[in-house]
Order: C-alpha cells, then structure tokens, then sequence
C-alpha cells in the first residue's frame, strides 16, 4: 500500500523553519509559566500579608526560584536559537525528519 507523502517540498515544512517554529514555542511557554509562577506568588503575598510566616515565606521562595529558573531556560533556548549551535527545536525537528524515513531536510515532503 503507498502513502501519500502530503507536504511536498516547501519553505515552511524545511527542517530549519521548523525546529525555529518549536524554538520559539519553547521560549514563549517557558515565559508564560514564568509569568504564571510570578502571579501565584503575588496572589500568596496579598492573601496572607499580615501572616507570613516562615514556612509561607519558603513557599513563595520556592514558587520564585521556579520562575527564575523558567526564565533562566528561557535565555538559554533564546541564545541557542540566535547562536545556531544548540536548538532543541532544531533536533526535535531533525526527530521528526527521521520519521519520514527521507531525511532529505524537508518534514514529511
């Protein structure tokens, strides 16, 4: 039985523009939850303002560490995806051009 191949060989289905199309879906999320993680600990902040107490104050160290480190990988996937040289998009695209059985460069051409 043959399977029709679909795509064909388009600018937007190039190995490259897709692992960029992840890249920047990888860094947008790491920022919303970030975000996300900085609003929960503010909300904890208003709730509980005149009762903080330590084990409260670990939380919202916790909750804060977290965020920092979601903008950290942020950063880091930002610099990667400037830089060319490590992309985690780019092998997850590069996953997804070994599915085809092709690897011609192209995702499912």
């Amino acid at each position: 039985m043959m399977m029709a191949r679909g795509f064909g060989k388009k600018w937007w289905n190039k190995r490259a523009f897709v692992g960029n199309v992840i890249d920047a879906a990888l860094v947008v999320l790491g920022i919303w939850s970030s975000a996300r993680s900085v609003k929960a600990a503010m909300k904890i902040i208003k709730a509980n303002r005149r009762n903080i107490t330590r084990v409260i104050e670990r939380q919202i160290a916790k909750r804060i560490g977290i965020s920092v480190g979601g903008i950290i990988s942020a950063a880091i996937d930002f610099v990667g995806n400037l830089s060319g040289y490590f992309s985690i998009g780019y092998l997850i695209a590069c996953g997804l051009d070994w599915a085809d059985r092709r690897y011609d460069g192209f995702i499912f051409a």
